[in-house]
């Protein structure tokens, strides 16, 4: 799956770079722009890009924060604080899928089409509701699965046997090891 986000949003970038430096030098040639550079580079490649670069971020844990107030947190309120930045996340792509979604409506309802290609805009505006509700899936699924490594590793940590966790579970105990 991370592979599939990271080529998207590679493939996006690499289209969006390769026509933009092309509209240019075609530009200053002959002194007209390539057909559809602004459509295509805001509708069609940005959105994947943006959602793209925001999943992979997201995954890697590099999101912008306060260092010294996150470094400085005990562990608590570390997991407080990842459980209110991730309820803030959905709430946002919540309004966003939802103005996404109501604006698709109404370009598919007005019939508008691009100026250049002549391809339907409701197609593309589509595409951010999608991503952000495949994204609200993925941020639910993240923290379902910290909820169930937690309750693992508590279990573990309060003696509970380990053959009582399910096959091939990860038992972290906090040991560090050189191999």
């Amino acid at each position: 799956m991370k592979k599939a986000v990271t080529f998207l949003g590679a493939a996006a970038l690499l289209l969006m770079m390769t026509y933009t430096v092309a509209n240019v030098i075609v530009r200053s040639i002959t002194g007209t722009p390539l057909p559809a550079a602004v459509e295509l580079t805001t509708r069609w490649w940005m959105v994947p890009m943006v959602f793209a670069g925001w999943v992979i971020a997201h995954w890697a844990r590099e999101h912008i924060v306060v260092d010294f107030v996150v470094d400085g947190a005990q562990p608590r309120v570390r997991a407080v604080m990842a459980v209110i930045n991730s309820a803030i996340l959905i709430v946002f792509l919540a309004l966003l899928a939802y103005a996404g979604f109501a604006g698709a409506l109404e370009n598919q309802a007005r019939g508008e089409y691009g100026i250049d290609t002549g391809w339907p805009v409701w197609i593309t505006r589509y595409a951010v509701p999608l991503f952000a509700l495949v994204f609200i899936g993925y941020v639910l699924s993240d923290g379902w699965r910290a909820l169930t490594h937690r309750s693992r590793t508590t279990a573990a940590h309060d003696g509970t046997p380990t053959d009582s966790l399910p096959e091939g579970a990860a038992v972290e105990t906090g040991a560090t090891h050189d191999h």
